[in-house]
């Protein structure tokens, strides 16, 4: 009979540990402090989590992209793409994950755990990060779907790590399921994902805020924005968009909506993905980069300049969700 594989807490320490648990909270944290004192919080929270249960599944070994979530839960079929080939209905649960999510922030982390636990050796010693990543491991090896690495960023959060829940921080590696050995291995090779994870987080925090002074500052210079402002505040809760859809949200008849769209467009605030012979569907230039639904552009990034005080109250009005 094989041996119990050991908690992560009682794991010797060694200076390739230390220095990957370094590495990964130096990123969680610049991530934590970043989000939480953005005007787009809970915006690129609800993105997050769309980033973090596509992580889930794709460790869960399903043919899902993350940019099928996207297209999924915004409703928008993108030309070219055909739908993925599961058995099941894998975006039924996500709401679950919402309110899980919302329910984390104020629960201890021994709350409706679906496992008996008990601290191995080393636990209180052990420092906050190793301590969650301990029960995290326990978790995923207790039950073997989805649900284990979708809990860790709300592990990360009750253990004391993140002042903020981080959806996207979902990481493991499916050696945890079937491994005795390599324990630290293992362990480094999370931390490594939380770092990759929290890189991303921050290029795609920081690609929203510039997307939303850019906004911000076309509105301001519109003679006439009409239905701009209320298209940019639906653009930061569904960043994909068909003039069906956005027709139904602002109440405009279908080609109200595609004027206003093509408008939109036309100022590079979103682009057009569609084909030629199909309905037309727009992006936001950040989630079309991140998606690949966009070629990033060639040369240096632009460097966009802090928000003129003159748009403030713009950007305020469109972060409003």
């Amino acid at each position: 009979m094989s041996r119990p594989p050991k908690p992560f807490a009682s794991l010797p320490w060694s200076t390739r540990l230390a220095c990957a648990m370094e590495a990964a909270l130096s990123r969680v944290h610049a991530l934590d402090a970043r989000v939480s004192s953005s005007i787009l919080l809970r915006v690129w929270q609800a993105r997050a989590a769309l980033t973090g249960y596509a992580e889930a599944l794709r460790m869960q070994h399903l043919p899902i992209e993350e940019v099928d979530v996207f297209s999924h839960f915004c409703d928008v079929r993108l030309p070219g793409r055909a739908l993925p080939d599961t058995t099941g209905s894998p975006f039924d649960e996500f709401p679950i994950w919402e309110q899980r999510l919302r329910s984390g922030e104020n629960a201890h982390w021994h709350e409706q755990l679906p496992f008996s636990f008990e601290a191995p050796q080393g636990w209180d010693e052990a420092p906050k990060v190793v301590r969650a990543l301990t029960l995290f491991d326990a978790w995923v090896r207790a039950d073997e779907s989805k649900w284990p690495w979708l809990q860790l960023p709300i592990l990360l959060h009750q253990f004391g790590v993140t002042t903020e829940i981080l959806p996207n921080l979902v990481a493991g590696t499916n050696a945890q399921r079937n491994a005795t050995t390599g324990r630290v291995d293992q362990l480094i090779a999370i931390l490594r994902g939380l770092v990759m994870a929290a890189d991303t987080g921050l290029s795609r925090l920081s690609a929203m805020e510039e997307g939303l002074v850019r906004y911000a500052a076309a509105l301001r210079n519109e003679r006439r924005p009409g239905k701009m402002e209320e298209l940019g505040r639906l653009l930061w809760v569904e960043p994909m968009l068909r003039p069906k859809k956005v027709a139904e949200r602002l109440e405009m008849t279908i080609a109200g909506a595609g004027k206003v769209l093509s408008r939109a467009a036309a100022l590079d605030l979103i682009v057009e993905v569609s084909e030629r012979d199909s309905w037309k569907a727009y992006v936001t230039p950040d989630v079309g980069l991140a998606l690949g639904l966009l070629t990033k552009p060639i040369g240096r990034p632009r460097r966009w300049p802090n928000a003129p005080d003159h748009i403030r109250p713009t950007l305020g009005a469109l972060a409003a969700r």
